[in-house]
């Protein structure tokens, strides 16, 4: 928590959004990362402060969102649509292979989702969570964006309730994990 709060102390803001908002591309690999890292790495370390900030250093986050016209959530929700289509084409992929097996274990079931974090399950969560965190912090507009801009493309809040709720689940121990699947 010290750490979050010491990164935005020192203005890590200031180099952090600029690689939320562009990706080097595939001939400019910086630290060897490929582009998909790159995210993975950028929305893992946004979802931490998230997570980890309170007050005005929290809110300094936050603003972040809603300057120069909600341009990080339109970038948000590009991210969201780009691995949200990602994390389908591997379901379907995962379905069918699921069809031709007589039956799934605990080991494959687990190999499956692997396969889906691979894909690019875990960056889709971090995004999602984001998405709801600024979302849901006070400030209305955020929300309204990321409604209006995933109505464009013919998409709604559904699939990021989903995303979550499974994240959720996968959470805390396997007792826990059995109470929440009887229920």
């Amino acid at each position: 928590i010290n750490c979050c709060a010491k990164f935005i102390d020192v203005y890590g803001l200031r180099s952090l959004f600029p690689c939320f908002m562009k990706t080097p591309g595939k001939k400019a690999k910086r630290g060897g990362f490929s582009e998909q890292e790159w995210v993975e790495h950028v929305t893992s370390i946004i979802s931490h402060l998230l997570r980890n900030l309170s007050g005005s250093q929290l809110q300094r986050l936050m603003n972040k969102f809603v300057e120069d016209d909600h341009l990080k959530v339109d970038r948000l929700v590009e991210l969201h649509l780009f691995y949200l289509n990602r994390a389908k084409i591997v379901d379907r992929e995962i379905m069918e292979e699921k069809s031709q097996l007589d039956q799934i274990d605990e080991e494959k079931d687990n190999e499956f989702y692997m396969k889906r974090l691979d894909a690019g399950l875990f960056t889709l969560q971090r995004l999602n969570y984001i998405m709801l965190s600024i979302g849901t912090a006070g400030i209305s507009t955020v929300l309204d964006r990321v409604r209006q801009l995933l109505n464009l493309k013919g998409e709604n809040l559904e699939p990021v309730r989903e995303i979550m709720q499974e994240y959720a689940d996968s959470l805390g121990d396997d007792k826990n994990k059995a109470k929440r699947k009887k229920s």
